[in-house]
C-alpha cells in the first residue's frame, strides 16, 4: 500500500542514533529510499538489517564540499537532520565540539542544500533548550540552555528559523523531549535502570526529586513523519512530547516494579549535577493543532515493551555486557 513516503527520496543524518534507526526502519517499512548519513568510522554501527534497501552516505558535517557532493548526487524530497554531539554536561571542554557539530554542522548542511532544495527539511532541536524555567515550556518562551550541548542545539534553531525566514528554505523545527525505547544506549536512565532491575542489581541515584516526562519512541517517530509532511508546521518551532511528568524516583521505582526485580533503587546515594533542570513539562497546544499529534503510549505500555526488549537481549549475555548489545545512542 503507498504512503506519503513511497519512492521518496529521503535524507536522514544521525542515522545509526537511536531516534534514527528507528527513524530509518519505520521509512523503510513506508516504503521510501532512504539515504543514511554516517560519520566515516561509522559504519559498522549500521543495522544490517538496513541492508541492501538503505544507502549509506560516509560524511562528516564539517566537510562542506562533500555535503554539496550529497546533495546533488541524492537531491532528497526529504531530509530529517537528526546529527547532534550529545553530551550533555556542563563540561566547559564540550563548547567546541558541540559547536562545530550541532551549529556549524546544521548551518553546513542547509547551505549545502539550498542549490537542491528538498519539499522540507526538519531540524530537531532539544527540550534542553529552555532549561530552568517554569512549566510547561513553551515554544515562544525565552530559552536558558544550560550547557554547550543546549546552547548549540538552541543556536541552531534559530538559526535554521532565521534561514527560513531569510530566503523562505522550507525548514520545520521540533523540540522532542526525553524519548525511550528498545534499542536504547545504556548510558540513559530508563535502560540503565531496566538492566540494573534485570540483572538484580542496586542501582545508585540522586533523590530523584527533579521531574521530567517520557515519551515512546513510536510516538516521537510518529510526530518527526506529521513535522515533515504538514504544510502548515513549515517555519514553526513545534514541541514533541507527552505533557506528564513523573519524578525521577517514582519512574525508577515504576522499573523496578514492572521487572519484579528483587533487587532496589538507592535514591541519594549520588549528588545532583550542578545546575540541575528541576522540572520538565512540554506545552503540546502546538503540536495539537498544526500536527494533529500528541504521543498516545501509556507510560506503562512503553516500559513494558522497552523491558522485553531488554530481557531478551540481556537473556544470553554475561551480567554487565550491556556495551557489547548493539543499543544505540540518542542523538537529540
Amino acid at each position: 500500500m503507498k504512503t506519503e513516503f513511497t519512492d521518496r527520496s529521503v535524507l536522514v543524518t544521525g542515522a545509526t542514533g537511536f531516534i534514527g534507526t528507528h527513524l530509518v526502519a519505520r521509512l523503510l517499512r513506508e516504503g521510501a529510499q532512504v539515504h543514511a548519513l554516517v560519520r566515516p568510522g561509522r559504519y559498522l554501527r549500521v543495522p544490517p538489517e538496513w541492508a541492501p534497501g538503505v544507502s549509506i552516505v560516509e560524511a562528516d558535517l564539517s566537510d562542506r564540499d562533500a555535503l554539496a557532493s550529497l546533495a546533488a548526487g541524492v537531491r532528497p524530497s526529504l531530509v530529517f537532520h537528526l546529527a547532534a554531539h550529545t553530551n550533555v554536561s556542563r563540561d566547559v571542554d564540550q563548547i567546541e565540539a558541540a559547536t562545530r557539530a550541532n551549529l556549524h554542522g546544521t548551518i553546513n548542511l542547509l547551505q549545502a542544500l539550498r542549490s537542491f532544495p528538498p519539499e522540507c527539511t526538519l531540524v530537531v532541536g532539544s527540550a534542553e533548550e529552555y532549561g530552568d524555567q517554569a512549566v510547561p515550556f513553551h515554544e515562544d518562551m525565552a530559552l536558558d540552555p544550560r550547557s554547550p550541548y543546549s546552547a548549540s542545539k538552541a543556536a541552531a534553531i534559530l538559526w535554521s528559523q532565521m534561514w527560513h525566514r531569510m530566503t523562505g528554505f522550507p525548514i520545520v523545527m521540533v523540540r522532542p523531549f526525553l524519548t525511550y525505547g528498545p534499542g536504547q544506549s545504556t548510558d540513559r536512565l530508563v535502560p540503565q535502570a531496566i538492566v540494573a532491575a534485570l540483572e538484580e542489581r542496586e542501582f545508585p541515584m540522586t533523590l530523584g526529586e527533579q521531574t521530567r516526562e517520557f515519551t515512546f519512541i513510536d510516538d516521537i517517530v510518529d510526530g518527526l513523519f506529521k513535522a515533515v509532511t504538514t504544510p502548515d508546521a513549515v517555519g514553526e518551532i513545534i514541541n514533541l512530547g507527552a505533557g506528564d511528568e513523573i519524578k525521577i524516583v517514582d519512574l525508577v521505582n515504576k522499573i523496578f516494579e514492572l521487572v519484579g526485580s528483587s533487587s532496589r533503587p538507592l535514591p541519594g546515594a549520588i549528588a545532583y549535577r550542578e545546575a540541575e533542570i528541576w522540572r520538565y513539562v512540554a506545552a503540546t497546544e502546538k503540536a495539537k493543532r498544526i500536527l494533529n499529534w500528541t504521543a498516545t503510549t501509556p507510560l506503562d505500555d512503553g516500559l513494558t515493551t522497552t523491558i522485553a526488549w531488554y530481557r531478551s537481549r540481556l537473556r544470553d549475555a554475561e551480567p554487565y555486557a550491556q556495551k557489547s548489545l548493539g543499543f544505540q545512542a540518542q542523538t537529540v
